[in-house]
């Protein structure tokens, strides 16, 4: 795992770097704010010579933990009809929050992998869970935390979420 340490580090911070750019080229999109102008004064040139700037607002929405203990799975398979799980139910309240958000970001605090579901001390939650996090808006989300190693640890999730075709990013 020490091997991954300051590749890994490089590709999270361009991801970030990629997806602040990304919004703050994007002002116009669905969801995006206006962007209203404002005089502003250089400070190297007279006040005569006024020029305007944009301002720009970039608002960013981070999401502690989904941590996906043995209720919250319960009940997602009886959202799913006891067929598959559907967790979008259970963040419906927060997604008009989350899909305002130019850049919104979550935090999986628990593996994702297809073996059946655990709770603590060692996690597994349904990889179901991904879908309904794109579905709520997130595009990007942080999976490092103290559960990481549970269930094969960083390998077995990269092949779960690689066998999925969902457009969210998990780091």
């Amino acid at each position: 795992m020490a091997g991954y340490g300051n590749g890994l580090r490089r590709a999270i911070m361009l991801s970030g770097v990629l997806a602040l750019a990304a919004g703050a080229c994007d002002a116009n999109r669905a969801g995006g704010h206006d962007v209203a102008l404002k005089h502003a004064h250089a400070v190297a040139t007279p006040l005569h010579h006024r020029s305007e700037s944009p301002v720009v607002q970039f608002v960013v929405e981070s999401s502690g933990d989904l941590l996906i203990h043995s209720p919250v799975w319960e009940r997602a398979l009886v959202l799913g009809g006891g067929r598959h799980y559907n967790f979008a139910p259970l963040l419906a309240r927060i997604k008009p929050y989350v899909r305002r958000a130019d850049l919104a970001l979550c935090h999986v605090g628990t593996p994702m992998t297809p073996a059946s579901p655990t709770s603590y001390p060692v996690f597994n939650t349904p990889p179901e869970l991904a879908t309904a996090i794109h579905q709520t808006g997130w595009r990007a989300c942080s999976t490092a935390s103290n559960h990481t190693l549970d269930q094969g640890g960083y390998r077995q999730n990269c092949r779960c979420r690689t066998d999925r075709t969902v457009a969210v990013t998990l780091l």
